[in-house]
């Protein structure tokens, strides 16, 4: 592992990367051991997307890394839980702090929105854009999720009259 000095000035996403080399491991290797998409990892590494808690939990366990450092250069837990959290106070009930994850879903889609992707021309920014809304919608509460839905398939109704009346 690396030393505290060196990673004093790492990003969030630099860590991963060093943590999944230091352990061989490929982006797709990792995407299988955490159930997180290898577009969504990309993003993480390239500081491009921010991580849940839930997600920084998966890559510290995956890959042997410091869970409160990672945390930490996460930047996705309010101060005063990452404060109780050096102190010791905040232990196992961590997972409580994020949204619920979805680990059958994140893996079915992962490999969904590659098909998507892949079926409609979308670009991997297009499909990592896609898979983070779908991840944030996931996290919902069962009946907003419903709320939503439905108001996708009215707003989609009304694009498709648009449609037809032009």
């Amino acid at each position: 592992m690396f030393g505290a000095g060196m990673d004093e000035q790492l990003t969030f996403g630099e860590y991963v990367r060093r943590l999944r080399r230091e352990n061989r491991w490929t982006l797709q290797q990792l995407a299988d051991a955490t159930g997180l998409s290898y577009f969504r990892l990309s993003r993480l590494e390239n500081d491009s997307a921010v991580p849940d808690p839930a997600t920084v939990t998966k890559l510290a366990t995956a890959l042997g890394g410091d869970l409160k450092r990672m945390l930490e250069l996460a930047d996705t837990l309010p101060r005063e839980i990452l404060d109780r959290m050096v102190a010791g106070e905040v232990g196992s009930s961590l997972r409580r702090t994020g949204p619920p994850t979805h680990e059958p879903q994140d893996a079915a889609l992962g490999s969904g929105l590659r098909a998507l992707a892949a079926a409609y021309g979308l670009d991997d920014e297009e499909a990592l854009e896609a898979e983070e809304a779908l991840h944030r919608f996931l996290s919902l509460p069962r009946r907003k999720r419903k709320a939503m839905a439905e108001l996708l398939k009215a707003l989609d109704a009304e694009g498709t009259e648009a449609d037809g009346a032009h």
